[in-house]
C-alpha cells in the first residue's frame, strides 16, 4: 500500500514537484538551525575582536598619558639639575674668592669675618 502511495505520487508531476519543494524545505530549515550556531561563533569572535582593539587603544592612551608625564617630570628635573650646577659654581667661585682674600698667616680678617656672619 505505502509503494502504491509512493508511486503514485511520484508517477504524477505534481507529486514530483511537491516532493521537491518538500525536500527543499526541510534543507533550509537544517541550514538554517546549523547556521545559527555559525552566527552565533561569529558574533562572538566580531565582539572579541572589537574588546581586543578597545582594550590595546585604552593601553595605547595610557603609554602616551605616561609618557607626557616623564617627559614634563625629566624637563623639570633637568631644569632644577642645571640650577643646582650653577648654583655650585657660583658657590665654588665665591668660596675661592673668600680663599684668596685669607693673607699668609691664614688669618681672616675683621670685614671677610663680617661678610660671612651676615650670610
Amino acid at each position: 500500500m505505502a509503494s502504491t502511495l509512493i508511486k503514485a505520487v511520484l508517477g504524477t508531476r505534481t507529486g514530483c514537484v511537491l516532493v521537491a519543494i518538500l525536500s527543499l524545505m526541510a534543507v533550509l530549515f537544517i541550514w538554517h538551525k546549523l547556521d545559527k550556531s555559525s552566527a552565533v561563533r561569529t558574533a562572538v569572535v566580531g565582539y572579541v575582536a572589537k574588546v581586543e582593539l578597545e582594550t590595546a587603544q585604552a593601553e595605547l592612551t595610557e603609554m602616551r598619558r605616561r609618557r607626557a608625564a616623564f617627559e614634563a617630570a625629566n624637563s623639570l628635573l633637568n631644569s632644577r639639575i642645571e640650577q643646582a650646577e650653577t648654583q655650585a659654581q657660583e658657590a665654588a667661585l665665591e668660596l675661592e674668592y673668600y680663599e684668596s682674600t685669607v693673607g699668609e698667616a691664614c688669618r681672616v680678617d675683621r670685614a671677610l669675618l663680617d661678610r660671612l656672619h651676615n650670610r
